[in-house]
């Protein structure tokens, strides 16, 4: 590609501030409103088609869509508070508005008479734009097409309100959180020193503290290498009893999305969502989930006694004085710490040294490199970004010249925690792309974001990525690559059941020992910087002079004895997910309860992942009492996979521990 190629389409701007960003919500609603006013007056039953009236308003939704999500992605990454919570204004103001423009009559009533003529054979589309009106006339049912004008309408405006005005505040609980636990060095023995070094310290000598956060970076390796049961306990219990309310809230939008779902004559919260996804129905997808969760319990069965057996093996080793029920029981906080050991004992993964050939930023561009292999692409990044904060990089992304040379996209990419940003991974579409058309104008152009939490490099130390947290990258640059390569008509976004299937699938990339050597690096030979961390971490180990090189790339070996543990505990991880997505399931459909507000939420999230998961903690042992309320923090069904988030579970079917246990 050409470096003096321009892109046809500007970046967007991200200069915002809270007076401006409120102001440009209220112009789009206000835009919006007008429209809607026009064609209200304007049109009627008999008059309005596809083209004057689905048209104009796709192409407002496009236009407005350029924008909306640029004002709202302040509240999950900006390190401003105040732009933060505008953003979370303007959030909740879109969303009003937004339900109050699909529970118009008058707009529904055209858009259903658009689609009774197409149903009755009398309007002409093509399948794209069929689909676009299917969905379209399925969102205004969704929103009341149904109850007419009085009291019923009134009611279901009110509900949608109010559950909005929880979801913004669950979801601002969760991106503000900044909380973590103190402990000494003696309570964090085991724990890497490159991860102790990038913690808040308080005190001196032997009365020093360390500030485990939650963020993976430091919660991760502290639950995997921590040595002692307390401290992984303490960690593990911590994290359950984050986000008290939240517990409140989830029950009150479990509540509302019920009693929504009943007014508009659906059976339950879930079967008004499964509408716009790909799979049949309710039931279908629980099923399939029980089926599953069956045919993984034996696996997970052995898996657990095959890790019971370390776990006593390495208490017998310790010595002193072994409660009967510590023998007997495997923890939630013993998991990650006898996964690892078992993979280094019996598979030779030794995950801190392959994490070693994985720096952030090398392996990124590998992956960039992978999928310019893989899909004709370039990707280049660009000298100058104005994002929301200096972290973030600019890439633009072309076909490449093989391919004809055009200009695709941009992607934005944001790898690194701070505070105020949300602590999760995730893809964010800012700008929708849409190819030339008649209804939507001229063509636009996908602009993404990729949103990480990875713990933030220092000159002298690098982020080196665990092998899971190289599946991270790996999926949520799936979802980019997904976007920009797509081409059509309406920028609708795809069914929430189908969006996770293309991440899905690269992240099996991960498992080629090809890949895997390509990728990976030893990170002391990236600068002299970090050649000078790297001998003197091995000056500590060794107490003597280095006389060993690393090798450049990730050794075969390596990579083909973490390929060889692919399998390990595979049924423990889906059935992680399976229970996952049946709780989503439960509260929002109320199987096996007389109403949703008979279900309490924390016995059944805790009852349910310990009987699923085989696993012990979540309910005291001596007085049956629930420890904590995990599901305060499920942080997607505040996020719109609520009633969905079995795409995980269901469609990994690459996972090879699927077809064992058959």
């Amino acid at each position: 590609m050409a470096p003096s190629k321009v892109p046809p389409q500007s970046p967007p701007s991200f200069d915002l501030t809270p007076s401006s960003l409120l102001s440009e919500a209220a112009s789009i609603i206000a835009k919006t409103r007008a429209l809607e006013d026009r064609l209200a007056e304007t049109l009627t039953p008999e008059t309005a088609t596809f083209s004057n009236l689905v048209a104009p308003l796709t192409a407002d939704d496009t236009t407005a869509g350029s924008r909306t999500s640029i004002l709202t992605l302040p509240a999950s990454v900006s390190p401003d508070k105040a732009l933060r919570d505008a953003a979370r204004e303007a959030q909740r103001l879109l969303s009003k508005a937004a339900t109050e423009g699909l529970a118009r009559i008058d707009i529904a009533s055209l858009v259903s008479a658009v689609h009774d003529r197409y149903q009755a054979g009398k309007e002409d589309l093509d399948g794209e734009s069929a689909h676009l009106l299917e969905r379209l006339f399925r969102q205004y049912r969704r929103n009341g097409l149904t109850l007419g004008v009085g009291e019923e309408r009134e009611r279901f405006l009110a509900m949608k309100e109010e559950l909005q005005e929880v979801l913004t505040a669950a979801k601002k609980e969760l991106t503000e959180a900044d909380d973590g636990v103190w402990l000494t060095r003696p309570e964090l023995d085991g724990v890497p020193e490159t991860v102790l070094a990038q913690l808040q310290r308080d005190g001196e000598g032997d009365g020093e503290r360390l500030r485990v956060t939650f963020r993976q970076g430091h919660y991760r390796p502290v639950m995997q290498n921590a040595t002692l049961s307390e401290t992984r306990s303490r960690m593990y219990l911590a994290d359950c009893y984050r986000f008290p309310d939240n517990t409140e809230r989830l029950e009150t939008v479990v509540r509302l999305r019920d009693s929504i779902a009943k007014l508009l004559r659906y059976e339950h919260h879930a079967a008004l969502r499964i509408e716009d996804k790909m799979s049949e129905s309710v039931e279908e997808v629980i099923e399939l989930l029980e089926d599953v969760k069956a045919r993984l319990a034996p696996v997970a069965k052995a898996e657990i006694e095959t890790m019971l057996e370390l776990k006593r093996a390495d208490l017998r080793e310790r010595g002193g004085d072994i409660p009967d029920h510590d023998v007997d029981r495997l923890n939630f906080w013993d998991w990650a710490f006898y996964n690892r050991k078992l993979k280094r004992d019996k598979y030779a993964v030794d995950s801190a040294r392959i994490s070693e050939y994985f720096e952030v930023e090398h392996t990124l561009r590998g992956m960039l490199s992978l999928f310019e292999k893989l899909f004709g692409l370039v990707f280049r990044r660009e000298e100058e970004c104005h994002a929301w904060h200096e972290d973030v990089v600019l890439y633009t992304v072309w076909d490449s010249e093989e391919n004809g040379g055009e200009f695709l996209s941009y992607l934005y990419i944001d790898l690194y925690a701070r505070d105020g940003k949300y602590a999760g991974a995730h893809h964010v579409s800012l700008v929708p792309g849409i190819v030339e058309s008649v209804e939507c104008g001229p063509r636009r152009y996908q602009v993404s974001a990729l949103i990480c939490n990875f713990n933030k490099p220092t000159p002298e130390q690098p982020t080196l990525l665990q092998h899971p947290e190289v599946k991270t990258l790996f999926h949520e640059l799936g979802h980019a690559i997904h976007y920009l390569v797509t081409k059509t008509k309406y920028a609708m976004g795809f069914s929430r059941d189908f969006v996770e299937i293309p991440s899905i699938v690269l992240e099996n990339w991960i498992w080629v020992p090809d890949v895997l050597g390509e990728l990976g690096r030893h990170y002391s030979l990236l600068s002299d910087q970090y050649r000078e961390h790297w001998v003197k971490e091995q000056k500590s180990k060794t107490a003597g002079d280095i006389s060993l090189e690393p090798e450049a790339t990730l050794p075969r070996q390596l990579a083909e004895d973490l390929v060889r543990s692919r399998t390990v505990n595979g049924a423990h991880d889906m059935l992680h997910q399976v229970q996952l997505a049946l709780f989503d399931l439960t509260i929002h459909t109320g199987r096996g309860f007389k109403s949703v507000s008979d279900i309490d939420l924390t016995r059944l999230w805790n009852t349910g992942m310990e009987e699923t998961m085989g696993l012990s903690g979540l309910i005291d042992p001596e007085t049956g009492d629930m420890r904590g309320w995990d599901q305060a923090g499920f942080g997607h069904i505040f996020r719109a996979y609520d009633a969905g988030y079995f795409a995980y579970a269901l469609y990994d079917h690459t996972h090879p521990v699927l077809f064992y246990s058959q």
